[in-house]
């Protein structure tokens, strides 16, 4: 049983009130989400999205952020999405680790130029004193010294370290050997050793007894070419004139021989 064409013109009606009644109830945006009602300033409704951002003024409406329409809220990350690091910032580890780069590189910048170092610096002169504080036996001294032409002489005829009269080599520093040898080559002067290692002599950190001093007899030509080539450097306590070489070695003269103390 259908309706009679008189009615349908009221039911028609009807129906397009409550649709527009529920449209004002509940109206959405574009993007499916509920509309609420905003009071304009002059009294009247204006509708937009619920907990949207309000629009630019001059502009079209501000879209929703993917974040807000995923339910995340306007703070939050989405996806698997970290924060964004304000630019020229780094964090505490990469900065760290641009420290370490910078280190590694100038510790490998030392490292080659200690490789290229040229003969006579610093590492040399540390392979030459350590070859200087090396020590010898007696015998080892005296085939060097009757090698460069030097002799030797002891009061009691022996080479016993412990012996006051007996001029001994035992434990001399090699550099001391070397020094002594050189004096004679370029002296051209006969020079012979009267005192080395033996007990007797004072004792200190640079003596006899540390191999760092020599005895050597006086001879004209020797007292000449110390006196003229090194300079004076005052008189020891004991009255012995100084004299010092340009290498720092100094030449005391006693009574009967010169007491050489080399560095």
């Amino acid at each position: 049983m259908g309706i009679s064409p008189c009615r349908r013109g009221p039911v028609r009606l009807a129906v397009y009130m409550l649709a527009v009644q529920a449209s004002i109830i509940a109206p959405t945006d574009t993007t499916g989400h509920p509309v609420e009602s905003a009071r304009a300033p002059g009294g009247g409704e204006v509708a937009r999205a619920a907990d949207a951002p309000p629009a630019r003024a001059g502009g079209p409406p501000t879209a929703l952020p993917i974040a807000h329409r995923h339910g995340l809220g306007y703070g939050g990350f989405g996806h698997g999405q970290a924060p964004a690091r304000a630019p020229g910032t780094a964090g505490t580890g990469e900065e760290r680790s641009v420290a370490q780069r910078a280190e590694s590189v100038l510790e490998n910048a030392a490292r080659r130029a200690r490789a290229a170092e040229p003969r006579g610096t610093r590492s040399a002169r540390k392979t030459r004193r350590a070859r200087a504080n090396t020590r010898l036996a007696h015998a080892q001294a005296m085939l060097r010294l009757k090698r460069a032409g030097l002799r030797r002489t002891s009061s009691g005829r022996c080479a016993n370290r412990w012996i006051r009269t007996c001029t001994s080599l035992e434990n001399v520093r090699e550099g001391s050997v070397r020094k002594v040898i050189r004096l004679k080559r370029r002296s051209g002067c006969p020079v012979t050793i009267t005192g080395g290692t033996e007990v007797g002599h004072a004792p200190g950190r640079r003596s006899h007894g540390s191999g760092h001093k020599l005895d050597v007899a006086l001879n004209p030509c020797l007292d000449r070419y110390i006196t003229r080539e090194f300079r004076p450097a005052g008189i020891r306590s004991d009255g012995a004139q100084l004299y010092q070489a340009p290498n720092g070695d100094v030449y005391a003269r006693e009574s009967d021989h010169w007491d050489i103390l080399f560095r």
